[in-house]
């Protein structure tokens, strides 16, 4: 692994461990964060790899700093994660350039999906693609749905620009699916070594899993999403000022 690989890997860690301890509840709203000095010591890191989970925490708005005093928790406020929003018009309205790569679009039983949401008698289409924004690579995301639901679904359909490459978009125009709500997880994870060289990072890399699971009208499962997130979305939003 380079250095810089190595680096990056580092300061994602730290800041998704730090992450999950606040929202843990392990630091309350006004605790003094523990400072640069203290994570290097307990953490055995540089000063430059601490600095950057730091700025990622401020960005994120999990901690606030202030010179001379320390870092303070946040207030978090608790926003609603249904995936329903377009994660695609986000960044358009931001000003921003979302493409999406479609990568492969396959069939298969159910049953061989691990946290399957599905019956096991469903067949499934699974279309596996790359978000970039700003022509970086942002996330790998992986979203599953019932066949009988999009029977006719094929490459066309995928646009790589514009609003047309949401599958929100998707669904709701080409196929007519009205969706309800959604339920939505976080969590820390490492990529393997297929991921990683989609994502342009190195085998074994910290990055965000979003878990999404969105049911229609009469409650039945309509789309499982798996993303790894390279780049967390909180932060590519927090980036909008020099982009715009």
């Amino acid at each position: 692994m380079s250095a810089k690989g190595r680096s990056n890997s580092l300061h994602m860690q730290l800041y998704l461990n730090l992450r999950q301890q606040i929202q843990e509840g392990l630091f309350h709203t006004g605790d003094l964060f523990p400072a640069e000095s203290e994570l290097m010591k307990t953490h055995e890191l540089s000063r430059i790899t601490v600095r950057r989970a730091l700025e990622n925490l401020v960005a994120d708005g999990f901690i606030e700093r202030y010179p001379g005093k320390g870092s303070f928790v946040k207030a978090i406020e608790e926003q609603p994660r249904n995936c329903l929003t377009s994660f695609t018009q986000q960044m358009l309205s931001l000003g921003r350039e979302p493409v999406t790569k479609l990568i492969s679009l396959k069939q298969f039983n159910a049953r061989a999906l691990a946290n399957n949401p599905f019956e096991d008698h469903q067949e499934v289409i699974l279309i596996e693609r790359l978000r970039l924004v700003d022509g970086e690579i942002a996330a790998l995301v992986k979203t599953f749905l019932p066949k009988t639901l999009v029977p006719n679904i094929a490459k066309h359909h995928f646009a790589e620009v514009g609003p047309a490459q949401s599958i929100l978009y998707i669904l709701e125009h080409h196929f007519g699916i009205i969706l309800d709500k959604g339920e939505e997880i976080l969590m820390p994870t490492c990529v393997s070594q297929g991921e990683a060289n989609l994502l342009g990072l190195n085998a074994g890399a910290a990055v965000l899993q979003k878990t999404c699971l969105i049911r229609n009208l009469v409650e039945e499962p309509v789309i499982y999403e798996e993303a790894l997130w390279s780049i967390p979305q909180t932060l590519l939003v927090q980036r909008r000022g020099s982009s715009a």
